[in-house]
């Protein structure tokens, strides 16, 4: 008798050999459920700037980047630095005094720079101030403040 087999009959046997044709059966469900949970990927909820209000020590001068912006936290109050920053050049440029005094500080010099400090203070202590100051309230204190007791004239320009 001729046992031979195809080549084809030959690597179809093998290959089942290989294979781990045992099917384990695990109910539908089960695996919906699995997946679902590798799938759904946890939530992160970042803080926002009351979030910090409530952590922060009210008698200490923090500041805090919050969503790209810079807030400044003191006496239970909230001041948007980086908005400050922006009122304060566009009232400097309106008066006439761009590129001058507190108008060339940047959001981190504002609030370390001692007399702007001083100013921002009175604001943080008004008792009738809302918890989160207004930016554009408190660029015209500061410029109020601003020491402008001198002539401001340009030098005529010689081009001679």
């Amino acid at each position: 008798m001729n046992n031979a087999i195809s080549f084809s009959e030959y690597v179809k046997l093998n290959q089942n050999k290989a294979y781990n044709r045992n099917v384990i059966s695990v109910p539908e469900v089960k695996v919906k459920q699995v997946v679902d949970k590798i799938v759904k990927p946890a939530t992160i909820k970042e803080k926002g700037i009351y979030d910090y209000l409530n952590e922060i020590n009210p008698d200490i001068w923090t500041a805090k980047i919050v969503n790209e912006k810079k807030y400044l936290f003191y006496n239970k109050h909230i001041l948007d630095v980086s908005e400050l920053a922006k009122n304060i050049k566009q009232i400097y440029s309106q008066n006439g005094y761009e590129n001058y005094g507190f108008s060339k500080l940047d959001e981190s010099d504002l609030i370390r720079y001692t007399t702007v400090r001083d100013i921002l203070s009175k604001e943080f202590l008004n008792p009738t101030a809302t918890t989160e100051l207004e930016p554009l309230d408190v660029a015209q204190s500061i410029f109020e403040n601003e020491l402008k007791d001198f002539e401001w004239k340009p030098q005529p320009l010689n081009l001679k």
